[in-house]
């Protein structure tokens, strides 16, 4: 089973914000999908985040927590938890995230200006 880490990333400069990063089955370069969200971002069922889809990110983040290299910030993990049927393609993403001990569809897609729309809705895990 692959996993997914929210972080909270506060940068040298600029305004802190959230990464929601998704590990998907079968990524041989151990890749991780991923969103930027606004700080105030609480994941559950029926919420609707904006977002902004981010190049992807080395798995290391899926444990790290602390300063990062070449004055970037810093990053603490906010939340954490298993996932499954992660699949990025032509501007839509699908996952299965566990959030709490309950399963959450996560659904989305860009829109023509490249802005992510991510929704949340309860569901069970697929075997």
């Amino acid at each position: 089973m692959t996993r997914w880490v929210l972080l909270r990333h506060t940068p040298d400069v600029g305004p802190a914000h959230l990464d929601l990063m998704l590990e998907a089955e079968g990524d041989e370069e151990h890749r991780l999908v991923t969103f930027r969200l606004p700080l105030q971002t609480t994941i559950a069922a029926g919420q609707v985040i904006a977002g902004q889809r981010l190049a992807d990110h080395r798995a290391m983040y899926l444990d790290f927590e602390g300063e990062i290299s070449g004055g970037r910030g810093c990053v603490a993990r906010t939340a954490h938890g298993p996932c499954r049927g992660v699949a990025v393609q032509s501007g839509h993403v699908e996952a299965r995230i566990c959030v709490n001990g309950a399963w959450l569809r996560l659904s989305g897609g860009a829109d023509a200006s490249g802005a992510w729309r991510l929704e949340f809705r309860p569901c069970e895990p697929e075997s």
